[in-house]
């Protein structure tokens, strides 16, 4: 920088030496060290920039005036750079001769490449003087843009070399007839080196004429050997050679630069991408040919993409990528690249890919992924992380994890359960219990593993319905470190494709589209490869496996080839051009494979057969049946490239390859190959009892289908293979299961019910069992209708009828099902009067309560089970009806209860018998008998015991447990509610375990739980329910939690209205008075809106004076005296005792209600139920505000404030102190 702080000029001969300086080296050239050569691209990108405008500005170069002639042997350098010095420069002068500059800037000892910095470029220009001036056509100059380029390209050779021309390339100059245009330069003496004859014969060949009189090589060769040797990088020098090669006009070939607007453009696009600028390992290349990882697109920005969700992610944010595009645009190798980033940052990459040919096969992507991870906690599972997690899977799944066995193999060695089985008939909610059970593996995974999580599922254009409500469930875990990615193929998925409508219901932060850029696969500037890419592109349209392919068979041909000299790929274009290449690649695909041995190409079919790939144990099972070699050719077709071999399993490199293979024989020929090959494997799988080779074996069977059948004896067996692996099916997925079903039924003859009746019985049930989880309504009309046209009694029509049942309150048409129940009821002869009364229901239960009393204790606990099929069908019939009664027709309730309990005592006990007691005993508790109600909670517990496996598990606990709290402490009784949530998970009832969750929350609102706790609580109730797609309890969840809200938070009290506080929230009820308290289904909450309402009922009598109020109050109370008095006292006595005091002050007893109400205080605290003991003060203190006792009033209303803050109902606290206040002189707290 100058004395003034300016920028000033200075020439580029001096310039490169003050850079050279800086950056030299021993044992290498300085010019080619990465600070100089960063600098020099700079300064050159500058110079085509100045001289692209002035060409476009017509204005030709910046020529030295006639005034400036005599000067102008003293510009030892026209070529000129605007510089920003370091401070520590000296001046120069205008031929860079000032010698102490060059000493100073080599002799300082701080010295190092950021002095390169210092002479960034502001503004670069060139300067040309033309000792002819008159005859020199500035214009011509801007018209004969290919001589300008030549100029520039002398000058780039100084450039980026740091020497001047060699006496050799001198008369590139008088070729130009331009002399003069660049004045004497001193030359730098170089070494001499030999040129190989073989790169002069190819460069003759290939790149135009020789030049110079007398020699066999080109001027532009030499220039590009000279630049090689001073260690400048190919890419430049062929940058270099194409731009000194323009001056040979329309003879310089196509790759030779016509305007500088070009150069200009290669040179940002080296500079922008590293790459670019680095030589080909042509060692590598030339023994290996191209490689994936020199052809495939980088995909920076997509890749930087998904990394910025992944941080995100790893902040806390819910994630879910995808990527999506058409087949072949690099979406795997792009997830690829993301699994190697993912794994540097400490994270688990866990990837699984959806089949096309394997749909049958339930969770086949997801059970993959997983199984990764249980080999990853083998692989370590010495270490602390392996064991912490194998300890937690154990203690949160239990044995319950043998029903994941068959869905991912590995983690019966994880957890080290060899014993455990699974039995076939796992119950009616297999499909729910295995998706909670797989979402609490997930759970404890992605809590317990090292790092994150992260779960790519390829292919999801092929997912089954099953594997995207899983994946919609964990979507929907909160608190987990599981990231999401997955592709698909959005041009073969319609709009309503599962996973879109999955889409649509979760928030996917980022989707991103990728694309393919052939400008890259060759590491050259996209001018050079334009016509190159013109061919591919209309052959391969674009796609990345077609363009990979087909530059292989270039490059196989001999087409595309190194040039091992100038470290780049070149090809004859007029050969390509010339070739009769296939229209698609898909042709050249079945081309190249076709040129591979007819044992590679059979083998791959038989591969293709799978679809993208096979264990190779199923293949060597072919091998041995068929005797035909397999796995040694499909090993020849992993060295092709085609196949590879991973964790011993066979995968196609792409699907296009599958289908390329899977294509080569006719669609007859391969239907009996399916056939041919899921009957030999289906042996193999029925010996084993592998699930999974017999899902894979009877897919074979049905691709094959009933038209590949010769044999007539097959038809049968092949359906009954498929009923063989419905049945296996249904523990995981009734989506799979029922295509086995629906393809069994396919292999069935007309006379199939008469030939094999009760075979097509079984099959057709159980298809209508699936069709109805699944919701398909028209499959499950046309099975039921052929059931019934084709059941030979009754009884064969009872699956189907509950079925149907079913189907009605799934569309919850209840009326109709109850009507449906009772009319099937009615053929089994049990008659149910139509107009049930009190009397008749008193009877029944007096009836029932004798045949109890007629057995013994003890033989009653031990009683037979219940083997009769008819009975057993009734049993369940009941169990529904009781359920729907609750809604349509109450008086049924208690009626069906005693039914269900005197069913047990005639015919034995069944799964449903522990919910026919705990009902019953629900009817004893609302009728006053606690203790035969006692005696059915006894009962209902020891028949609980007596099934391991019980679906109804979680239904029979819950009615035990609201029974319980009838009977013990609320407190401890609702603890059971986490067991029976955990029991209802166990067998899949979801359902259940939900109703288990919100009853926990609400007890504990009810208990007097800290109001904080209970909303904690209450979150993650609703978390649950949202989690398991549970509507149906969040609507009374939302109503407790409003309810904490309002009595919780604390306003501000200048704010509070009046309101009355007499209850808890909302105390001015509106009863109808003729209401008899008589509840659907006698519970402790049902206990508790009833003492609510007794409550406000006494309250409006003293208000209104209507005594209708006081008779609804007195019922109340009647129905709570039974419940403290031969119940549970700890829940009910201090509740009985606030009814009682308020009845007393109604009747004008005021000495009784002063009494009493002090016992229901008392009452309160002793039996830890802190609301109701604020609920009493507060009553109290009214009570003695309104006999006007008021100092007794302060001191109840103080102690009612003291409980309601205690219970942390805050705002609740301050409206009774703002009530107090306005009603009682100088009350203060």
């Amino acid at each position: 920088m100058n004395s003034n702080g300016h920028y000033r000029d200075l020439p580029l001969r001096q310039w490169i030496k003050h850079a050279l300086r800086v950056v030299e080296t021993d044992g290498t050239y300085a010019a080619a060290s990465p600070d100089y050569v960063k600098a020099s691209m700079k300064v050159a990108i500058s110079l085509a920039h100045f001289m692209t405008q002035e060409v476009q500005n017509s204005s030709g170069f910046n020529l030295v005036s006639r005034d400036d002639r005599d000067d102008r042997d003293e510009m030892a350098s026209l070529v000129r750079v605007r510089l920003k010095q370091s401070s520590s420069l000296q001046e120069c002068d205008d031929n860079g001769e000032n010698a102490g500059a060059s000493a100073n800037i080599g002799n300082q000892a701080s010295l190092d490449a950021e002095h390169i910095d210092y002479l960034d470029v502001e503004k670069a220009y060139i300067q040309y003087h033309d000792t002819t001036r008159d005859s020199f056509d500035v214009n011509s100059l801007g018209v004969e843009e290919t001589k300008q380029t030549f100029y520039l390209g002398l000058v780039y050779y100084e450039l980026f070399s740091g020497t001047e021309l060699p006496s050799e390339l001198s008369e590139l100059n008088n070729l130009a007839s331009l002399d003069g245009a660049f004045v004497s330069l001193p030359k730098l003496s170089i070494a001499k080196k030999s040129i190989d004859e073989s790169f002069v014969s190819n460069s003759k060949r290939h790149h135009g004429p020789s030049l110079s009189s007398g020699r066999d090589i080109g001027l532009c060769d030499l220039a590009f050997e000279y630049l090689k040797m001073h260690g400048v990088t190919s890419p430049l020098c062929l940058l270099v050679f194409n731009m000194v090669g323009s001056i040979y006009g329309d003879m310089s070939g196509n790759e030779s630069y016509k305007n500088i607007s070009d150069v200009l453009s290669d040179l940002q696009l080296i500079m922008n991408n590293p790459k670019f600028l680095q030589d080909l390992d042509t060692e590598k290349l030339s023994k290996s040919g191209l490689s994936l990882d020199e052809l495939v697109v980088p995909r920076d920005k997509e890749l930087e993409l998904i990394m910025s969700c992944y941080t995100r992610f790893s902040q806390g944010s819910s994630e879910l990528v995808v990527i999506n595009g058409e087949s072949g645009t690099g979406k795997s190798w792009l997830a690829h690249k993301v699994a190697v980033s993912i794994a540097a940052a400490g994270g688990v990459f866990l990837a699984g890919k959806f089949d096309q040919m394997k749909q049958a096969k339930p969770f086949c992507a997801l059970a993959s992924a997983f199984d990764q991870y249980c080999d990853i906690l083998l692989s370590d599972k010495t270490s602390n992380w392996a064991t912490c997690v194998t300890d937690e899977l154990k203690s949160i799944i239990g044995q319950d994890a043998r029903y994941l066995f068959n869905l991912i193999p590995k983690l019966r060695e994880v957890l080290d359960y060899n014993s455990c089985d699974v039995s076939p008939d796992a119950g009616k909610n297999s499909v729910e219990r295995l998706h909670h059970l797989l979402s609490q593996f997930v759970k404890v995974i992605a809590r317990s593993s090292n790092g994150p999580l992260v779960l790519f599922l390829d292919d999801v254009q092929w997912s089954d319905e099953a594997s995207i409500s899983v994946l919609h469930r964990l979507l929907r875990l909160e608190h987990k470190k599981l990231f999401f990615i997955c592709s698909c193929r959005d041009d073969e998925m319609e709009d309503d494709h599962i996973f879109w409508k999955m889409i649509e219901e979760v928030s996917a932060n980022n989707i991103t589209r990728t694309v393919v850029k052939l400008t890259d696969l060759l590491r050259l500037p996209p001018r050079i490869v334009r016509s190159l890419s013109k061919v591919v592109f209309s052959k391969t349209k674009g796609n990345v496996l077609f363009v990979l392919q087909l530059l292989h068979s270039l490059n196989r041909d001999g087409v595309l080839y190194l040039d091992l000299n100038r470290k780049r790929w070149l090809w004859d274009e007029d050969k390509i051009l010339s070739m009769k290449l296939p229209d698609n690649v898909a042709l050249c695909l079945l081309n190249g494979i076709g040129k591979l041995p007819s044992q590679v190409q059979s083998a791959l079919h038989t591969l293709s057969m799978f679809g993208s790939s096979s264990k190779s144990k199923y293949i060597k099972l072919l091998e041995e049946d068929l005797n035909v070699k397999l796995i040694e050719h499909l090993h020849i077709a992993v060295a092709e490239g085609l196949v590879n071999y991973l964790d011993g399993s066979f995968y196609f490199s792409h699907d296009r390859i599958q289908k390329v293979s899977y294509d080569m024989v006719e669609e007859h020929d391969r239907s009996c190959n399916h056939l041919m090959y899921g009957k030999c494997l289906v042996q193999h799988a029925l010996a084993t009892g592998s699930d999974d080779l017999l899902f894979t074996s009877v897919n074979q069977i049905n691709i094959g289908g009933p038209s590949a059948i010769e044999d007539s004896s097959d038809y049968f067996k092949m359906a009954e293979h498929n009923l063989t692996a419905g049945k296996r099916a249904m523990l995981t997925d009734f989506a799979s299961a029922f295509s086995f079903f629906d393809h069994g039924m396919t292999f069935l003859r007309k006379d199939c019910w008469k030939a094999h009746y009760d075979f097509s019985l079984e099959l057709h049930e159980l298809a209508a069992k699936t069709s109805l989880v699944l919701r398909k309504t028209g499959a499950l009309h046309i099975l039921s209708h052929q059931i019934l046209k084709n059941a030979k009694c009754l009884d064969d029509k009872l699956n189907i009828y509950f079925t149907i049942i079913s189907s009605l309150l799934y569309s919850h048409k209840i009326a109709g099902a109850l009507e449906r129940c009772l009319d099937i009821l009615s053929q089994l002869g049990v008659a149910i009067p139509s107009n049930l009364s009190q009397k008749i229901i008193a009877n029944e239960v007096e009836q029932t309560l004798s045949s109890i009393n007629d057995i013994p204790e003890e033989e009653l606990l031990h009683y037979r089970p219940m083997c009769d099929r008819r009975k057993l069908m009734i049993h369940h019939f009941y169990v529904e009806l009781s359920v729907m009664a609750l809604f349509v027709r109450p008086i049924l309730h208690p009626y069906v209860a005693a039914k269900m309990v005197r069913l047990t005592l005639s015919h034995g006990i069944s799964r449903q018998s522990p919910i026919g007691f705990a009902s019953f005993g629900l009817v004893l508790a609302e009728l006053g008998n606690m203790p035969g109600a006692r005696q059915c909670l006894a009962f209902s517990r020891a028949f609980l015991g007596r099934f391991s496996v019980n679906e109804y598990a979680g239904q029979a606990l819950g009615a035990m447990i609201e029974l319980q709290v009838l009977l013990e402490p609320l407190q401890a009784a609702n603890e059971l509610r986490n067991q029976g949530e955990e029991l209802a998970f166990s067998s899949g009832d979801i359902h259940w375990a939900c109703i288990h969750r919100l009853q926990y929350t609400v007890n504990m609102f009810w208990g007097g739980t800290m109001l904080s706790i209970v909303e904690e609580t209450m979150v993650d109730a609703c978390r649950l329910m949202n989690e398991n797609g549970y509507e149906n309890g969040l609507g009374l969840l939302l109503m407790v939690q409003a309810l904490v809200s309002i009595l919780s938070k604390n306003p501000d009290p200048t704010q509070l209205e009046r309101s009355d506080t007499a209850l808890f929230a909302n105390p001015r009820m509106e009863f109808n008075k003729s209401e008899t308290e008589t509840p659907d289904l006698f519970t402790f909450v049902s206990s508790a809106r009833s003492f609510i309402v007794g409550l406000a009922a006494f309250r409006l009598y003293r208000e209104k004076g209507d005594g209708l109020w006081l008779d609804r109050g007195k019922v109340t109370l009647e129905v709570h005296r039974p419940l403290a008095m031969e119940g549970c006292a700890w829940n009910f006595e201090h509740k009985l005792l606030l009814l009682e005091a308020e009845e007393s002050y109604c009747i004008g007893n005021l000495d009784n209600a002063k009494e009493i109400y002090s016992k229901a205080i008392v009452s309160a605290r002793a039996h830890k139920f802190i609301n109701d003991e604020a609920l009493a003060c507060e009553l109290s203190a009214m009570f003695y505000l309104e006999i006007g006792e008021l100092e007794l009033s302060r001191e109840h209303f103080r102690l009612a404030h003291a409980k309601y803050v205690e219970w942390q109902a805050l705002r609740k606290a301050q409206e009774l102190l703002a009530y107090a206040a306005e009603n009682l002189d100088d009350f203060s707290v």
